[in-house]
């Protein structure tokens, strides 16, 4: 083992973090990156993924994603409803 896994491995001892695998931050940069709204490409790129298949495979759904897509509808169509366009609108 190097010096640099010895020390990790203590930290991560320290830390009271067990169980960790380098493979899940990859999964949690997928995430965090697409729920902070990041292009698939540009994820994509980051994270190093060559395809889409890869990408869809680390990247976690959750049900909070759901309502939030849900309640992103749901404004835009409260707000783009007939009647609601500006008065220089062409219809």
């Amino acid at each position: 083992m190097s010096r640099g896994s010895r020390s990790f491995n203590t930290a991560l001892e320290e830390g009271g973090i067990t169980d960790f695998r380098f493979h899940g931050m990859r999964h949690c940069a997928s995430t965090h990156l697409r729920s902070a709204g990041v292009d698939t490409a540009t994820v994509m790129k980051i994270v190093g993924h060559k395809s889409e298949k890869m990408w869809k495979r680390y990247n976690a759904i959750e049900e909070r994603d759901l309502t939030h897509a849900a309640q992103k509808v749901h404004r835009y169509l409260h707000e783009n409803r007939p009647g609601t366009l500006g008065e220089n609108s062409v219809e």
